[in-house]
């Protein structure tokens, strides 16, 4: 992947710039700047766990016999009939989470550069592009205005656990966690902050250029940030959505291939039911199971 590649060198001088006027690094000369980016920083954040929140109450309520994680394009899209007897695609209008109208929105300006629709990635368009979205009328339905688009061709969201977080990433998705195989991050594109903000494709980093977070114009979040890779700290759950280290990966997500364990809040477990039903799930896609307060 080439995002960022050929700007590492330009990337980490502008990050050293920002970082050498906090106090943190106060005593640091250029040098140590760039041996702590390039020799701890970016270690410790490649190190993180590859994750998804979840919500282990509404996963395991009833048995859960899907194979896959899957985005809302995918879990979502269907085909209907337009006014003409023509076969048209549609998506459900989401969640409170996941409001699909936003969630289009916010995807595109994260995903797509403005040639997208150049001649030479007309094919990426084709395939990938919605168009535009809009409400139909009498239904609780959105029309894709590209018939042409693939819901399987958009990305799976999980993320990096750079805090180490007790309960990952973001609590605000639920407390449980999904832990992913390590070889999924080095093809994953990540962005400092949930995509749901004022993210565009210019935020984007790939594996190799993480340090990219550093750049965040949240200072709490660069504090993080700073507290997980210098002193490498633990730090306390959190649902704010500026210090999410998002990640979009663009393949299937396979429970039994693609994850290895599943990392439980007991707190989500509320009944036997629940507990009987991990277990199953965890038998059936060979996960381990860790139980945590």
């Amino acid at each position: 992947m080439t995002i960022n590649n050929g700007l590492k060198d330009t990337l980490k001088h502008e990050i050293c710039t920002k970082l050498s006027a906090r106090p943190e690094f106060g005593k640091f000369s250029l040098m140590q700047l760039l041996q702590f980016l390039s020799g701890r920083a970016l270690p410790r954040l490649q190190q993180s766990d590859m994750m998804i929140n979840f919500n282990a109450t509404k996963w395991f309520s009833k048995e859960n016999h899907t194979n896959n994680y899957t985005q809302m394009y995918e879990r979502g899209a269907t085909v209907g009939i337009d006014e003409y007897g023509n076969p048209e695609l549609l998506l459900p209008k989401g969640d409170l989470l996941n409001p699909t109208q936003r969630r289009v929105e916010a995807d595109n300006l994260v995903t797509f550069s403005n040639n997208i629709n150049s001649p030479d990635r007309s094919g990426i368009a084709r395939v990938m592009g919605t168009g535009k979205v809009v409400k139909k009328e009498g239904t609780s339905h959105f029309k894709i205005e590209n018939g042409q688009f693939n819901p399987k061709s958009r990305q799976i969201f999980a993320s990096l656990n750079y805090g180490r977080r007790p309960h990952g990433s973001s609590i605000a998705y639920g407390r449980s966690q999904l832990i992913l195989h390590p070889n999924l991050k080095n093809g994953a594109i990540f962005y400092m902050g949930d995509t749901f903000g004022n993210l565009t494709y210019n935020d984007r980093f790939t594996f190799q250029t993480l340090y990219k977070a550093f750049l965040c114009d949240n200072d709490d979040t660069l504090v993080d940030l700073i507290q997980a890779t210098l002193p490498v700290m633990q730090l306390q759950d959190t649902e704010n959505p500026d210090r999410l280290l998002e990640a979009h990966i663009f393949q299937d997500i396979t429970f039994s291939t693609e994850a290895y364990l599943l990392i439980v809040d007991e707190g989500e477990v509320v009944n036997d039911t629940i507990r009987e039903n991990i277990g199953k799930f965890a038998l059936k896609h060979r996960l381990g199971v860790m139980y945590r307060l």
